[in-house]
């Protein structure tokens, strides 16, 4: 991924500079006006808890954010895997195997790699946080563990650096993208209940994996899974 935005840093088009719609990670504010198709109170309020700790963490912060051209919505589905020349593929879920690359994980037994990029209807300029937080919150829903973040985090760290500015950030946008596909989500299937896709963060316990990013209480030897930073440097270390 951190690849991918290398190469697009040069990137630009007239169409994209003024380009704007709800899915953009820009534009969790405007949750608010969508919020209230979550009846359950405390869904609700753990909801407008992100919605506003965006506001005031995320938003005046942005200019100091890199920006540039994103895919905006990196996800297991969007990513086309294959095996490398002359090698074996062996039997194991495609998903799994998306999970295990984008999460920067060594495959030398599978000799996997991605292959390709699909689906660029959100493409957009935006902040290269932005495009991070949303792989990872994905390759959360995927395993159900807020500790597998810090496994994408390794995978970007390589081949780019993070500032520490926006490492800070990170469990507000991950948080945010977690709201933003769950009340939109919500909203699209009230107004359209055959379309069943728009349920599919909340059908992978969506709701679940933002308590375990924001509720749990750790006992005293516990690590805590979102120190994404000390999970991605141990593992680059293993490794």
């Amino acid at each position: 991924m951190a690849l991918f935005l290398i190469m697009l840093q040069n990137f630009s088009h007239s169409g994209l500079a003024a380009r704007e719609h709800i899915w953009m990670l820009s534009k969790v504010p405007e949750l608010d006006k969508f919020k209230y198709v979550i009846k359950d109170e405390e869904k609700h309020d753990l909801a407008e808890e992100v919605i506003e700790e965006f506001k005031y963490a995320v938003v005046p912060k942005l200019d100091e954010l890199e920006r540039g051209v994103i895919h905006g919505d990196v996800n297991e589905m969007n990513v086309i895997v294959g095996t490398k020349p002359g090698a074996r593929a062996l039997s194991s879920s495609v998903l799994k195997v998306c999970c295990q690359i984008l999460e920067g994980v060594m495959l030398s037994s599978t000799d996997y790699r991605i292959t390709g990029i699909i689906d660029f209807g959100d493409i957009q300029e935006s902040y290269y946080v932005f495009e991070l937080a949303i792989a990872m919150t994905y390759m959360m829903l995927m395993s159900g563990d807020p500790a597998a973040g810090g496994l994408v985090l390794a995978g970007y760290t390589v081949n780019r650096r993070l500032p520490d500015n926006e490492y800070r950030l990170l469990k507000t946008l991950v948080s945010a993208r977690l709201v933003q596909s769950l009340v939109l989500g919500a909203y699209t299937l009230a107004h359209d209940p055959s379309n069943s896709y728009v349920s599919s963060t909340e059908k992978a316990n969506g709701w679940e994996l933002l308590r375990k990013i924001r509720k749990s209480q750790l006992k005293a030897d516990q690590a805590d899974p979102t120190d994404w930073k000390t999970i991605a440097n141990e593992y680059l270390t293993r490794s």
